[in-house]
């Protein structure tokens, strides 16, 4: 009868609606022991890791929400915070072994090692992989900087070249020995090419250092002709040229 079919419909509806009410209670329970596994779970990843001893994860064979999240968390939390041990030490490895890459190399493997050897398997190959970035990084770097000092040193030695070669030349010329003279100066024109190659000075420059050079040793060479002959003949001598 139509009474009945109301009777129904309304216990059926009832019945709907404690299970959406069951339902959406249980969707809250999830989500609140989710965020606590994940509190948890960041706390004790977090703590393993500055203690230095191995995090153990929760659960068994059945699927547990506060479980799941608290693993997935800790091992975060513990990767992450084992990272930044990783990286504060190999920054202050680069400051010790800034000019040595087998040292730096050396000392690195052996800070891996002490950071992972507590390390769960299931943790080891993406912390291993991440700590080994970063040395290689390191080492890419302690290798340039080898590289620059080693040019510094390179372009260091050129203009001392530069200079010794100038003051030799100008001294064999005060002291009229000509071949002597030649042979800085020639000198002192490779060491000018070298640093124009190395992007020290430009072709002006050098081309301009060089001239410098050669007129200060045409200037002792004249102040020799004075030094050697009577005023009038070391003038005539220099006005012939």
């Amino acid at each position: 009868t139509a009474g009945n079919n109301a009777n129904t419909e309304r216990m059926k509806s009832l019945a709907n609606l404690g299970n959406t009410v069951s339902n959406l209670a249980f969707d809250i329970g999830k989500k609140k022991r989710i965020k606590e596994g994940q509190i948890e779970g960041a706390k004790a990843g977090t703590e393993a890791a500055e203690t230095g001893v191995a995090p153990v994860e929760k659960g068994n064979f059945i699927p547990r929400i506060f479980d799941d999240a608290f693993n997935d968390a800790q091992q975060g939390a513990y990767l992450a915070s084992v990272d930044n041990q990783a990286i504060t030490k190999l920054g202050e490895l680069e400051s010790q072994f800034g000019y040595d890459v087998e040292g730096y190399q050396k000392t690195s493997k052996g800070m891996l090692d002490g950071l992972v050897k507590n390390a769960p398997e299931a943790y080891l190959q993406p912390l291993t992989e991440s700590i080994n970035n970063y040395i290689s990084r390191g080492s890419m770097r302690v290798n340039n900087n080898i590289v620059k000092r080693g040019q510094e040193e390179t372009k260091d030695e050129l203009l001392g070249a530069v200079a010794t070669y100038g003051r030799k030349a100008s001294a064999d010329a005060r002291n009229g020995e000509d071949d002597a003279k030649d042979d800085a100066l020639a000198k002192l024109q490779l060491s000018a090419d070298a640093l124009v190659q190395s992007g020290v000075w430009s072709k002006e420059e050098a081309k301009e250092k060089v001239r410098l050079a050669k007129n200060e040793t045409i200037e002792q060479e004249y102040l020799q002709i004075v030094d050697d002959m009577p005023m009038a003949e070391a003038t005539r001598v220099i006005e012939q040229g």
